[in-house]
């Protein structure tokens, strides 16, 4: 057994000396002090100072395990919120995601990333001020961290105190001075402030130092916003195009896509967008409401432009995305019945025109195309009571009301 012994402290002391006085000191430590109790002198006039010393060394060694001991109890409670707090993160819990990591700070200061996580969890919250005050605290801890400045300027901004987000932004680019993100939220701030040319060359320079950085996609984005609100909209065009291409999941340019095909008038490529975003997006909700708006203002423009021209099928796909959307109106399922009456789909036809009455009793149109499919089904009596409603309701004198009078004296004979 003692040969045995001696052998695995002799492999120990070997390992040692390549591994563990480099990186974990612990286990060489445990040698030595078993080598210098071993070695300590014998003789009686030194026995009582030998006893002395091996007492000292005990008693230090054990305050240090219970400290030891102390710490890692301290350690593990604090590991256990802190990963509740960034479970809570995910799952977008931010009061949770507070409290949480208010309870792992109690338990120490062990990950400086807490301060990150009570700070974004109040900016979340809307409590701007105390999320100024940790991350505050969190840049006297880490000064040389550029994410805290970063966070920090977001907070400024937030209060409105944009020469603070302005200082807070530079000094995080003093320590890194290519962090995209940090150049975005100092351009942003310029934007916001009126000072569009600073933020403009914030954008452009970024993009020509690094023209195929997936990152610089953000850069091309924020440029088109730019121009789009300038008035050019050729070249926030080629920016969100180029923004796709560098990053094609950066799925917001989409959505300003649409709002500028818009104003373009290019409906049809904005209902695209649109339709591609929803597709995609999983973010905020609000968007979705938004661009599902937007596309109830596009599909009626699209489906009268396809039905004018003749495109009936598209017209009617047009329509019936509309009537998804919850956008229809009596308008919307009169033409949908008169492009069924002229594809040949008479049931469809009634149906929409019912669908138009349902909704709006009074809406006239729907009388005037209800008479002529009644008419050509053979239902004298009821396109007659439909021709005489639509008189009723149509206030104008014009074609529409002359050629209803006609029908409806013919069908009295």
């Amino acid at each position: 057994l003692a040969l045995f012994m001696m052998a695995g402290l002799l492999s120990l002391l070997c390992h040692s000396f390549f591994s563990f006085p480099r990186s974990e000191v612990g286990p060489s430590f445990v040698f030595w002090v078993a080598l210098g109790l071993a070695g300590r002198p014998m003789r009686s006039d030194v026995r009582s100072a030998s006893r002395m010393w091996v007492r000292t060394t005990g008693a230090v060694g054990t305050i240090a395990v219970l400290a030891g001991i102390y710490l890692c109890v301290k350690m593990v409670g604090f590991e256990q919120h802190l990963t509740r707090a960034f479970e809570a993160q995910h799952n977008g819990k931010s009061a949770q995601q507070e409290a949480e990591a208010l309870r792992a700070m109690e338990a120490g200061r062990f990950d400086h990333r807490v301060y990150l996580l009570l700070g974004e969890a109040k900016l979340a919250q809307g409590d701007n001020e105390g999320a100024r005050s940790v991350y505050e605290a969190y840049r006297a801890l880490q000064p040389y961290l550029p994410a805290v400045y970063n966070n920090l300027g977001r907070t400024e901004a937030a209060l409105g105190d944009y020469q603070a987000a302005v200082r807070s932004y530079l000094k995080g680019l003093e320590i890194f001075p290519e962090d995209g993100t940090l150049l975005n939220n100092l351009a942003a701030v310029f934007k916001e402030t009126g000072e569009i040319d600073r933020a403009l060359k914030i954008y452009e320079d970024r993009s020509a130092r690094n023209p195929e950085r997936a990152w610089s996609a953000s850069a091309h984005h924020n440029m088109g916003l730019i121009y789009a609100e300038q008035g050019a909209l050729d070249q926030a065009l080629k920016a969100y195009q180029k923004a796709l291409q560098l990053d094609p999941k950066m799925f917001e340019v989409y959505y300003s896509l649409g709002g500028l095909y818009i104003y373009m008038e290019d409906y049809p490529s904005s209902a695209d967008a649109y339709e591609s975003f929803l597709e995609i997006w999983k973010g905020h909700p609000t968007y979705i409401r938004r661009a599902q708006k937007r596309l109830k203002q596009v599909y009626p423009i699209i489906g009268d432009a396809y039905a004018s021209e003749g495109n009936l099928s598209s017209a009617e796909a047009a329509y019936r995305r509309l009537e998804s959307l919850g956008g229809s109106s009596p308008q919307v399922y009169n033409n949908l019945a008169i492009i069924h009456r002229r594809m040949g789909n008479r049931p469809a036809a009634h149906a929409s025109c019912r669908k138009a009455i349902r909704m709006d009793s009074s809406f006239a149109q729907a009388y005037f195309t209800l008479a002529g499919l009644l008419e050509e089904d053979g239902d004298r009596e009821g396109a007659l009571r439909a021709y005489r409603t639509f008189e009723n309701l149509w206030p104008e004198d014009d074609e529409f009301a002359r050629r209803a009078h006609r029908r409806a004296m013919a069908l009295r004979r």
